[in-house]
């Protein structure tokens, strides 16, 4: 009697594994069936296997996601840069239209540091960028780009880029070659100088910009001018009560130059770009970074220029496109894009003919010099003979 109650009691044992255990089973058995359809779909070949296609959404979304954060980073250091001041906001001309699919990008500010976030319509991952900034010194940290979220690191994208990313096995060691006699050895280069620019420094440049004695572009002279139309001249250099006019095909003496640079031009970087090194300078080209802003100072002549990068003033070159001012606007593909022009006054000391001296606004179009650039007779009357 008892054996046959324990085999009653094991028998609705088995039969109620049965019943609640056919569900998983029935599901496992339709993902084995899926996944035995998608490797019986695979050539081999990884970049046209199944379960590289599987994850050619993810990998373009994240591609995507991190073009757009790295045009945020050139966009808010502009920003930074020209206000003193992180954003949440990006309007124009500093903000841009995100990759299609892109949502975002959201900016968070810290209080040392402020943080964008991009998520797309085409994954669960989500990038980010982190940018450290100290509100003393006005000094920014490059943000390095991560993606978060699901994980691929089973798929075999991921197994092929382990792959391909192994170093291969060091080359053998080399035979060392003969050492000549110390009479015979070549003179070996010394190395170029590279400037130490120091840490990444936004601050704008003290204004005015002021370069005194300065008499601007490719031969540029003072001494004999003349007036093409009525000319204010002031006390000082500053718009203020006049001291005396110019009157049209008056000649007058220009015995000094100030540059005064009002607002610095501006040229951000959306990518890691080097300049070409300056030769006579016998310096190395520098590395700009999207956390980089370039600003410019006053015009010497054949593209050469004075700029202010990380926190002083330097002679440079111009490296980048120089479009109208209509395109001013950075092009979405250009890694480096002038986005602001130098805005600046040449005060030029004058002295008329009744020895009385002030200083004028130089304007080309009411003034003419004698020089190689320039010429006194389109500003003169003319005389018949």
């Amino acid at each position: 009697m008892n054996r046959a109650i324990i085999y009653a009691v094991i028998g609705t044992l088995v039969v109620m594994g049965v019943v609640f255990g056919a569900g998983p089973i029935q599901r496992r058995f339709r993902e084995l069936r899926s996944d035995q359809a998608l490797i019986s779909g695979d050539t081999g070949d990884v970049m046209a296997s199944a379960t590289y296609q599987r994850f050619q959404a993810r990998r373009e979304a994240i591609i995507a996601m991190r073009e757009d954060l790295r045009r945020l980073v050139s966009a808010e250091s502009a920003f930074i840069a020209d206000s003193g001041r992180p954003t949440t906001v990006l309007l124009p001309p500093y903000g841009f239209a995100s990759a299609r699919g892109n949502l975002g990008p959201t900016i968070q500010i810290k209080p040392d540091r402020w943080i964008g976030t991009m998520t797309s319509n085409s994954t669960t991952m989500m990038c980010q960028v982190t940018s450290l900034y100290d509100t003393i010194r006005m000094r920014y940290g490059p943000g390095q780009i991560d993606c978060l979220g699901e994980s691929a690191v089973d798929s075999a994208w991921a197994v092929a880029q382990r792959e391909a990313a192994a170093e291969p096995p060091p080359p053998p060691p080399l035979a060392p070659e003969p050492v000549p006699e110390p009479d015979t050895m070549p003179a070996v280069p010394r190395p170029r100088p590279h400037r130490n620019w120091g840490p990444v420094n936004n601050k704008p440049p003290p204004m005015p910009w002021i370069v005194e004695n300065e008499c601007p572009g490719e031969y540029c002279s003072l001494g004999r001018w003349a007036a093409c139309s009525t000319i204010t001249a002031f006390p000082s250099k500053q718009r203020s009560r006049p001291a005396f006019e110019l009157h049209s095909g008056e000649e007058f003496t220009a015995l000094k130059g100030d540059l005064h640079v009002e607002v610095p031009g501006l040229v951000v970087f959306r990518d890691t770009v080097s300049n070409p090194p300056i030769e006579h300078e016998g310096d190395d080209s520098i590395q700009f970074t999207p956390v980089d802003t370039l600003y410019l100072l006053d015009d010497m002549s054949e593209g050469y220029l004075h700029w202010w990068y990380r926190g002083r003033a330097a002679v440079g070159y111009q490296f980048w496109y120089d479009r109208p001012d209509k395109d001013l606007a950075p092009h979405p593909a250009a890694p480096v894009a002038l986005i602001r022009r130098t805005k600046s006054v040449w005060w030029v000391r004058v002295r008329n003919a009744r020895g009385r001296e002030g200083w004028v606004e130089y304007d080309w179009r009411k003034m003419a010099r004698d020089d190689r650039m320039d010429e006194l007779s389109r500003c003169l009357p003319t005389t018949k003979g």
